[in-house]
């Protein structure tokens, strides 16, 4: 501007180029701000995807459709209920649709097929964005691969079921409880189910008192159980006891307990261990007991012994009673073949052991008698009977008895000596009683009476 030339106003520009560059700055902007959060969308480690208000699904981030193999054009809109399994999509679908009827977040479980054709289980939600007025104008969603967790579940839930029926099948009840201090464990924290059913407690009740658990074992057996606690508790030795426990009906049952006590972590101390219905056990091992009883003594009042010998040729069990008959130390294991046959006697030895061979070979038993030499130099006879034990066509194993008949053979001996001195003195009355009557014949002058058989051949022998 020269000197004395007039001045004009100055006026700020805003012309239409400089407005629409700021525009157009704005919106470059705003689509860098979009390409940031579809690229940060697309990279997080997670399943995402949005849908209109109607439920009509219009995005899935990159790893999701890298994930079920297909683009955005094949599952947008209501495409994506053809990657459902079919077993899920009628649920999955009805709970969708009561979410947006309702306006209520969804969270729900589906498997889905995955790019492979495997189908893997889903953790679905979504929730809804709502503008000022509560209007939904669009959904968010997420969906989380859970299928190692749910076969994790699955795996748990059937070896809690199995575990169940394996208590309930061996009336074995287990138990946890946590120690308030050191020595006081009185925070119960699981009780199976068959031990709520063994021990008669209503599980609706809560746990019960151990004072009411103890109140209910037999007063003869109740100090014996609460003395192999405390040592549990005070020496961590592992406890082990029998008792007998009263149900609520009267009914007396027998139970045997086992537990220990087990540290967790550094603060938490634990008793845990089982209870076993033992009743039948007991009563079984009672009428064991009771036919053993009557077996040894049947055994000793008979002079008996039993034997069991394998299919190898070696005895795998001597009675007590079978060990005394042969005069062998009853603390000792039963004897080998070899053993066994050396205590027959001599002129009997290579029949038994003819016998043992054939029975093995044959499956078969047998029912002879012998002689045995005992330690002492005695001579004993024994009844040896045996019967074979077939399974499948396979010998199992061949049982007996054996008895000692030395009596009653000495007496069938001495029997059969006393007949023949009886048959002799019948043979010598006989013979005198023909010879008087020759004598009075001759006297008499009368014919020689005709001899008896008998008497004719001793007349020749004579």
């Amino acid at each position: 501007m020269e000197l004395g030339e007039p001045m004009q106003p100055q006026v700020e520009e805003k012309s239409e180029m400089g407005f629409g560059a700021r525009l157009r700055s704005g919106l470059n902007e705003q689509v860098r701000a979009e390409d940031r959060l579809r690229l940060a969308l697309d990279t997080i480690p997670a399943l995402l995807h949005s849908a209109e208000a109607d439920g009509s699904l219009d995005y899935f981030n990159q790893r999701w459709l890298d994930y079920l193999g297909v683009s955005l054009d094949d599952i947008k809109g209501w495409g994506w209920i053809s990657k459902i399994h079919p077993d899920d999509v009628d649920a999955f679908v009805k709970e969708w649709r009561s979410s947006l009827r309702t306006g209520e977040p969804l969270e729900a479980e589906a498997r889905v097929r995955r790019q492979d054709g495997a189908y893997r289980w889903m953790l679905h939600r979504k929730v809804p964005l709502r503008e000022k007025q509560g209007k939904i104008i669009k959904w968010y969603g997420s969906s989380i691969d859970i299928h190692d967790r749910k076969q994790a579940e699955d795996a748990l839930r059937l070896s809690q079921t199995c575990m169940a029926h394996a208590q309930r099948l061996a009336q074995i009840g287990s138990w946890a409880y946590r120690f308030s201090d050191e020595v006081h464990w009185d925070n119960p924290e699981h009780w199976s189910e068959e031990l709520w059913r063994i021990t008669d407690f209503d599980p609706s009740k809560g746990f019960p008192p151990t004072e009411l658990i103890f109140s209910r074992i037999h007063p003869e057996d109740r100090k014996r159980v609460v003395e192999a606690t405390t040592q549990t508790i005070e020496s961590g030795q592992g406890l082990n006891v029998k008792y007998r426990y009263f149900r609520v009906d009267g009914t007396l049952r027998v139970f045997c307990s086992i537990g220990t006590v087990i540290h967790t972590d550094d603060t938490v101390k634990r008793y845990v261990g089982a209870t076993i219905d033992v009743t039948e056990q007991e009563r079984i091992l009672d009428e064991l007991k009771r036919s053993e009883f009557y077996l040894s003594e049947g055994q000793r009042l008979g002079h008996a012994g039993s034997w069991s010998i394998n299919p190898s040729g070696f005895f795998d069990y001597w009675s007590r009673d079978l060990f005394q008959i042969y005069g062998l130390d009853p603390e000792k294991k039963a004897p080998t073949i070899e053993e066994y046959l050396a205590s027959v006697h001599s002129q009997d030895r290579e029949f038994m052991a003819r016998m043992i061979e054939r029975m093995l070979a044959e499956h078969s038993g047998c029912d002879v008698k012998k002689r045995i030499v005992r330690p002492d130099g005695k001579v004993r006879y024994v009844r040896c009977v045996g019967i074979p034990i077939v399974e499948n066509g396979f010998l199992k194993r061949i049982v007996g008895t054996a008895m000692d008949i030395t009596e009653q053979e000495e007496l069938a001996q001495e029997l059969g000596r006393r007949e023949a001195y009886l048959a002799e003195a019948q043979d010598l009355v006989t013979q005198a009683a023909s010879d008087g009557n020759l004598i009075r014949a001759r006297l008499s002058g009368q014919p020689k009476p005709i001899a008896s058989s008998s008497m004719t051949k001793r007349s020749r022998q004579q």
